[in-house]
């Protein structure tokens, strides 16, 4: 038998070898996804028999969004009342004070063109794998990539009924390996339970308010 036949056939047959153990991979690293997709879920449901209030909610599902869906930083923005201004309510993973200055500087939905913005306006979410250098990046977008050194961002809208009542993001370090399509599916999931936990917390909130005004 011709060696060149063989040499050929036994390339062939490592490359199949190869292309399964690619597609094992590529289908364990999903798997691995969903799994902690389920977790995080499953530990934001326990959230709705909780009595507590609304910024122990928040502080849990960053902590969730985190450990369960290896993010290295977190924040989430919920719209004031007369739904012009973002305000930061949550924020983890920044340091001490990029989070004082986020509390105290919040988003006006007019004047600034940012990520956060758009995404509450248009209610998609938006993955910048590089967020310094995205093209769809605004003037605000990187200056605020470099001063808190984000690497691999996401945002997400927080919906609830229709209503779009804010916005949940997640960083990782440009150090770590990029977000996977299946993170992306992940983390849209994760927010969509937060929404609904957030509402029914603040449904509960006002509840009380009222009993104690009726008292």
């Amino acid at each position: 038998r011709n060696p060149a036949s063989r040499n050929e056939a036994g390339f062939f047959i490592w490359r199949c070898r190869a292309g399964r153990e690619e597609d094992m991979g590529a289908q364990g690293k999903e798997l691995e996804a969903k799994n902690r997709t389920i977790a995080a879920v499953f530990r934001l449901s326990t959230l709705l028999t909780q009595q507590v209030g609304l910024d122990e909610i928040l502080r849990s599902i960053l902590e969730s969004a985190e450990k369960e869906l290896g993010f290295s930083a977190s924040c989430l923005f919920l719209i004031n009342e007369d739904r012009r201004r973002l305000d930061c309510r949550m924020v983890r993973g920044f340091g001490e004070e990029n989070e004082k200055r986020a509390y105290r500087r919040p988003f006006h939905m007019e004047r600034h063109d940012c990520i956060e913005t758009r995404v509450v306006k248009r209610g998609e979410v938006v993955h910048f794998a590089d967020s310094l250098d995205d093209p769809r990046a605004t003037p605000i977008d990187r200056r605020l990539t470099e001063k808190l050194r984000r690497g691999s961002i996401m945002y997400a809208p927080l919906t609830v009924k229709g209503a779009i009542i804010g916005c949940m993001g997640v960083n990782r370090s440009r150090e770590a390996a990029p977000i996977s399509k299946s993170e992306i599916e992940a983390f849209t999931i994760f927010a969509n339970q937060a929404s609904i936990i957030i509402e029914n917390s603040r449904f509960q909130e006002q509840l009380v308010a009222e009993r104690n005004l009726n008292k």
